[in-house]
């Protein structure tokens, strides 16, 4: 070595050292085989994630139906805006009159003892069982169709059957006295009236009967056209018998007459 010039030997590790750094320059650039991928491979994958279901929107809830008006029986004292409606029905069927507030005939929205008997009789006379009170059954029948208006028959007893009586008394259809008690003579003189009167002569006093006889336009009964009945020649009124209501024979019962 001591012989090679220099030169030669700047040279040779010039070359040398030229060599050395192209080998780190490769060993740098090059990549490396357990090199995760560039971001733009990732980027690629990003339609996996579009490729997600929407999710299904939750149901629309049923709206619950508007409670019954009278899921909660009304009962007498309480006070409710659904209690005018329920009196002014009972008015249209006859079943009360309105009541009177301040002077002035009116609906209102108290449940009092006149609306309780009201609605009391409405369900006797409609086969419901008579509380007084009005829950579902009684409001449903109430405001149906096929409600059944107000009438008085055999059996009925109150202030109502006393004025048909008293009324009947006036026109000359029942001679008897009014008891309240809508009996055997009542039935017969309330036919009377509706022969006379050109009405269905059931004998029961229904809205027609009662508008018409408490009306000015009611045949008394000594304007009714009617054929007299004579006894034969020589014969008597057997024994035991009594006069029918509203008869103006002038023969006199010899029984005891029965309750009206």
């Amino acid at each position: 070595m001591n012989n090679v010039p220099a030169r030669t030997l700047l040279l040779v590790g010039g070359g040398i050292t030229l060599v050395l750094i192209m080998v780190i320059l490769l060993v740098v650039l090059l990549p490396k085989g357990n090199d995760e991928p560039p971001a733009t491979v990732m980027a690629s994958e990003t339609p996996v994630v579009s490729s997600t279901p929407t999710p299904t929107p939750a149901p629309t809830p049923t709206p619950e139906p508007t409670p019954h008006p009278c899921a909660t029986p009304i009962e007498r004292g309480m006070d409710l805006p659904i209690v005018a409606e329920i009196q002014q029905r009972l008015i249209d069927l006859g079943y009360m009159d309105y009541p009177v507030v301040d002077g002035v005939e009116q609906v209102t929205t108290v449940y009092g003892s006149a609306t309780r008997e009201a609605v009391k009789t409405f369900q006797s006379k409609n086969d419901i069982i008579s509380t007084g009170n009005c829950g579902e059954i009684t409001y449903d029948a109430l405001m149906s169709d096929n409600a059944k208006a107000f009438y008085l028959s055999r059996g009925d007893e109150g202030d109502r059957v006393t004025q048909l009586q008293a009324r009947l008394i006036t026109l000359g259809y029942l001679s008897a006295t009014a008891t309240g008690h809508y009996g055997e003579e009542t039935v017969l003189a309330v036919q009377k009236f509706q022969q006379a009167n050109g009405l269905n002569a059931d004998g029961k006093a229904g809205q027609q009967t009662l508008a018409l006889v408490y009306s000015d336009a009611a045949l008394p009964a000594n304007a009714a056209t009617s054929s007299p009945s004579s006894s034969p020649a020589g014969s008597s009124t057997p024994a035991g018998s009594s006069t029918p209501a509203g008869s103006t024979s002038g023969v006199t019962a010899t029984t005891t007459t029965p309750a009206p």
